[in-house]
């Protein structure tokens, strides 16, 4: 019997972008590291969804800005079936993102966990994911 490539106490991680460039890049850098498993790698918000209720990873990696539902629509209804899975939103315009939901003043609970730029390093990204992870203290 063959021995299970995937450490028991891997991250389960799913990520969604429309843009396959980016997302194969970012399913490579989680696939090369053994502490992290890729559940699924979609490009929109609805297929996140779905396949976060499925798959039921750890932590997801949302972009921001889908066509069919943008990541923050997606981050709130992931939370809403799993409130202890984590929710990282990338964005090209991060500032402006955090800039904006602070402007908002949502008084409900936040639906994601950190926002970061997508010019931010995989290996960053991939810290981040990590950290997420964590029980919290």
């Amino acid at each position: 019997m063959a021995a299970d490539p995937t450490p028991p106490t891997s991250v389960r991680v799913l990520i969604a972008d429309d843009s396959d460039i980016y997302r194969s890049g970012l399913a490579r850098a989680i696939q090369a590291s053994p502490d992290l498993e890729l559940v699924a790698a979609v490009g929109g918000g609805l297929d996140a969804v779905s396949a976060s209720a499925e798959l039921a990873p750890r932590v997801v990696v949302l972009d921001y800005r889908m066509p069919d539902l943008d990541g923050l629509a997606a981050a709130v209804l992931i939370q809403r079936a799993d409130p202890d899975c984590r929710v990282l939103l990338l964005s090209a315009f991060a500032e402006e993102l955090t800039d904006r939901m602070a402007a908002d003043g949502d008084d409900g609970p936040q639906a994601y966990d950190a926002v970061l730029g997508k010019d931010t390093s995989r290996r960053a990204i991939l810290d981040r994911v990590r950290a997420l992870a964590k029980p919290a203290a």
